[in-house]
């Protein structure tokens, strides 16, 4: 790997186990290496010298790894169009690659530390039908280290091994490339052991594709705008549950979220955006996620159109006793999307129902079998569709986080009485934030 500078941290002291070291002393060719590392500390944000070395890096499909890089880092890559986006605050890892033979398309895999927001909460009905229960509320820190840096590290390894991911669907040859852009942003994130939810595990691996087109309309000024088509991608990986008995059955995970939310703020420029539709509305007993919308554009033989369409897909995992939704925003929301798988059987995996989950014996209550599916890990898909006005040659932020839902259900029983308990934890990180430069992907004759 080509090192420009001095480089320190955790993830280049791993790769460097790995991959030989050589400095970059200003005439060297990227192209001759797997990876370029940088490092913040000792590359002044906007420097020309390491703008240029990114940017000869990006174009000749060699991908490069920011250490200690500064919110301000990352966004001089995009305002000198090294790239068409930035993630929101300061990371310890910032790995972009540029996929090979697909124009403006990129990948983004951030590594930063994140605190992830623990809900709880407890239900105890009794033979009398008085239910009583409590709330509480805790934090978890995943720091730059442990499970949280080997899964990085795991996933960029992948990037630097594999081909690339293709840009799906694309353009038309006659579609300028100056009309579109596509960038892909990975994270993940780990609660290990909890002591929560009994010793057991839970973590997303997730990725957010969001793809900026540009739609010239039947060429009148008046119809040109841009497409902003979003897509969720990920898995939701959980240990066994600890408890399967008629006593006592969990933590089995019921109930998952995704929001994609565009920042309705003067900087965020969210309200640039209006929301279109999202996909899936109604899956039951099977996980995918199609969406087709056309855009409009001048080709090589005048006013043309072409039909944009993608169909996701769950990869891991079963959907039995689960559906998939996309529940309306709240009307202050108007352009917020989520994105819900949630178990329908043997009860609502939002607890709306939970005491389905008891069947009745003799001496009090037993608790019923678990959905195989919740027990699982379990891929998670799902779309979103924006589009502008008019034209807009500027910024616009999104939101984007992950939520699970994790569920333990308890029969206490004696001669004259019996408890039903429901315990519930929620697990929700820190949501990130992209930044995406509309201005990038303007139609033709709307200026730039």
């Amino acid at each position: 790997m080509l090192v420009y500078r001095s480089v320190s941290g955790p993830v280049y002291q791993e790769l460097a186990k790995t991959y030989k070291i050589d400095r970059f002393r200003g005439s060297q060719d990227p192209a001759r290496y797997s990876l370029v590392v940088l490092d913040g500390t000792s590359a002044p944000a906007g420097e020309s010298e390491s703008i240029e070395l990114v940017r000869s890096s990006l174009s000749k499909n060699v991908p490069v790894l920011f250490v200690n890089a500064s919110e301000g880092h990352k966004r001089a890559l995009m305002t000198s169009r090294c790239m068409p986006a930035h993630t929101k605050s300061d990371s310890a890892a910032y790995f972009v690659r540029r996929e090979p033979g697909s124009g403006r398309s990129f990948e983004l895999v951030d590594l930063r530390q994140r605190q992830v927001p623990i809900t709880s909460s407890s239900k105890i009905l009794d033979q009398n039908g008085i239910l009583t229960g409590q709330y509480g509320s805790s934090k978890l820190q995943l720091d730059i280290a442990g499970t949280h840096l080997s899964n990085y590290l795991t996933t960029i390894r992948g990037r630097l091994q594999s081909g690339g991911r293709a840009a799906l669907p694309s353009p038309p040859s006659d579609y300028p490339s100056s009309g579109w852009f596509q960038v892909t942003v990975t994270e993940n994130w780990q609660a290990d052991n909890n002591g929560s939810i009994d010793g057991q595990s839970i973590g997303h691996q997730m990725s957010y594709t969001f793809v900026v087109y540009a739609d010239s309309g039947d060429s009148l000024p008046s119809k040109r705008f841009q497409w902003c088509a979003a897509s969720m991608e990920g898995t939701v990986s959980m240990s066994a549950p600890v408890h399967d008995d008629t006593d006592q059955r969990g933590y089995a995970h019921t109930l998952f979220q995704a929001n994609l939310q565009p920042v309705d703020t003067t900087s965020g420029n969210g309200l640039q955006l209006s929301a279109v539709q999202a996909q899936p509305t109604d899956a039951d007993g099977s996980y995918m996620s199609s969406m087709d919308f056309t855009i409009g554009y001048q080709g090589s033989s005048g006013p043309s159109s072409w039909i944009w369409q993608q169909t996701l897909q769950q990869l891991e995992g079963g959907f039995g006793g689960w559906q998939a939704t996309s529940p309306p925003p709240p009307a202050s929301d108007v352009n917020d999307v989520s994105l819900q798988a949630m178990q329908t059987s043997p009860f609502d995996g939002d607890g709306s129902n939970w005491t389905d989950g008891f069947y009745r014996v003799f001496v009090g209550k037993h608790v019923t079998d678990m959905n195989l599916a919740s027990t699982l890990p379990i891929g998670v898909v799902g779309q979103a569709l924006w589009k502008t006005f008019d034209p807009y040659n500027g910024t616009v932020d999104i939101q984007y986080g992950s939520t699970s839902t994790m569920m333990k259900l308890q029969a206490d029983n004696h001669f004259f009485w019996w408890h039903c308990y429901h315990f519930v934890f929620s697990f929700g990180p820190s949501p990130g934030t992209v930044t995406l430069d509309f201005g990038q992907a303007m139609p033709q004759g709307a200026g730039s």
